[in-house]
């Protein structure tokens, strides 16, 4: 409700969309490097009545379907099983969170209590942790001048993640992260060895991970229209919807690249001339997928 108000807001009483997705704790709670204006402090007010506090993926996921206008339920449903599953296995994560309400809601001079706290809540739920949550941690210690902690910290969770970092998280994720350290450590991980993958492969780990790696859109952007109409064509299962529909988002997000529009590009093109082929892919193609057909893809009844 919180997105979709401020979305549709026009009256300007709220924090903006932009603002919602780009929170993060350490800009909550003040940490950032920027100087928090009168209007920010007034939205952050009412966000922790909500009991808001910063931008997690599927939150992001979320807001980028209020920004569409439709769902994808099979990028969503897989996105709520990951997160049902996640917080099972992390149960005890509320000790992390305790840690930052000994900053939040005080004005104790308890900085060793606060950093032994989020340090050990941080490393007892390392397994469960995102990368949003070792840049905050990074950020406040830096702050305090806990330089070398803060660079433990980071060795750590980059050791343990290895293959959570490597072929799951998009190139462009890492802007986010501006310390240069963190930034160092997950740029000097060893590239993925080069596979034989075929384009099926590619597109299911993509959907099934909800994420990509440098390789995975160099490998779709050379891919050619044949081949992308080879896939569609000779897919059949219930995921076909879910791999099209994949293809074609690389070119609807708000700052995509020249690559990620050439790769729904062709996906479009394989479309079109699968709708070209029969009157039943082209009432697929249409109202399925969504897309435009020109006159010449009609097919004679």
């Amino acid at each position: 409700m919180l997105y979709v108000w401020s979305f549709y807001d026009r009256d300007g009483e709220g924090p903006t969309f932009e603002y919602l997705k780009a929170l993060d704790i350490g800009r909550f709670a003040r940490l950032g490097s920027e100087p928090q204006g009168g209007v920010e402090k007034t939205w952050n007010k009412l966000l922790r009545s909500y009991g808001y506090s910063y931008a997690d993926d599927l939150d992001l996921l979320i807001a980028e379907y209020i920004e569409r206008g439709f769902f994808d339920r099979d990028a969503l449903v897989a996105k709520l099983e990951e997160r049902n599953a996640l917080e099972r296995a992390s149960s005890g994560r509320e000790y992390y969170r305790q840690a930052w309400n000994l900053y939040l809601d005080s004005f104790d001079d308890n900085e060793d209590d606060f950093i032994s706290t989020l340090v050990a809540g941080f490393r007892e739920k390392m397994p469960f942790l995102l990368l949003n949550d070792l840049r905050d941690v990074v950020a406040v210690l830096r702050k305090l001048q806990r330089d070398q902690l803060a660079n433990q910290l980071v060795d750590e969770f980059v050791s343990k993640n290895q293959e959570f970092l490597r072929p799951v998280e998009s190139p462009d994720v890492f802007a986010r992260y501006k310390d240069s350290y963190i930034s160092e450590k997950i740029a000097a991980l060893p590239r993925p060895a080069e596979s034989d993958d075929n384009l099926r492969e590619v597109v299911k780990r993509i959907v099934s991970s909800n994420g990509w790696n440098n390789n995975d859109e160099d490998y779709l952007a050379d891919a050619s229209v044949d081949d992308y109409h080879k896939f569609f064509k000779s897919e059949h299962s219930e995921d076909l919807a879910a791999y099209v529909r994949r293809c074609l988002q690389f070119g609807e997000y708000a700052n995509s690249t020249e690559r990620q529009k050439l790769i729904a590009e062709k996906a479009r093109q394989a479309l079109l001339r699968l709708a070209s082929e029969s009157q039943m892919n082209r009432l697929r193609v249409s109202e399925i997928y969504g897309l435009e057909l020109p006159s010449e893809a009609s097919a004679e009844p």
